[in-house]
């Protein structure tokens, strides 16, 4: 009797009676929150992200990976992070590393060229001069007029042939 249409029975949000209407209001105030939650997150994993290439264009490769590696706690799956550690990693000469973080890449993104060419250059720097060239195969398959992978595959296959040949010759 006299009980409106829009309220609950006892025993809801912790024994209190709260209209439907409260109830309502409250998910649609927790969405609000959750999506201004989702782009304070997003613009702080893109400043970590450009503060990572600020790093990386000043040849500061190991900040730029503590960067980056932020960037990451925030979203593990994020590519631009992920490839920009990669890079920076192949520049400080930590290629298995590298292969690790740009492994990543592919599993995410299994048609990215970039990663595929910084594959093939470190598999190249750690003298995998076959597996390097196959690398950079595989990316001319996606794109066969980018330049870098052409340059790239160019001197895996020199390196290859050089080692080869030194095998011949005894020198290895």
């Amino acid at each position: 009797m006299g009980e409106s249409q829009d309220s609950r029975p006892s025993g809801g949000l912790s024994g209190l009676d709260v209209p439907f209407a409260s109830y309502k209001k409250l998910a649609f105030c927790l969405l609000d929150i959750f999506k201004i939650m989702d782009i304070l997150t997003k613009e702080k994993l893109d400043l970590h992200i450009q503060k990572a290439q600020t790093l990386i264009d000043s040849d500061a490769y190991e900040e730029a990976v503590d960067e980056l590696n932020e960037a990451l706690k925030i979203d593990s799956r994020d590519l631009a992070a992920l490839y920009g550690k990669g890079c920076a990693l192949n520049e400080l000469g930590r290629y298995e590393e590298a292969l690790k973080v740009l492994v990543e890449v592919l599993v995410i993104d299994s048609k990215s060229v970039m990663a595929l060419n910084s594959i093939g250059y470190a598999l190249d720097k750690l003298n995998r001069h076959s597996e390097a060239v196959a690398a950079f195969e595989e990316a001319l398959k996606i794109n066969s007029k980018d330049e870098l992978t052409l340059q790239n595959a160019d001197i895996a296959f020199r390196n290859f042939v050089k080692y080869c040949l030194e095998m011949i010759i005894g020198k290895k």
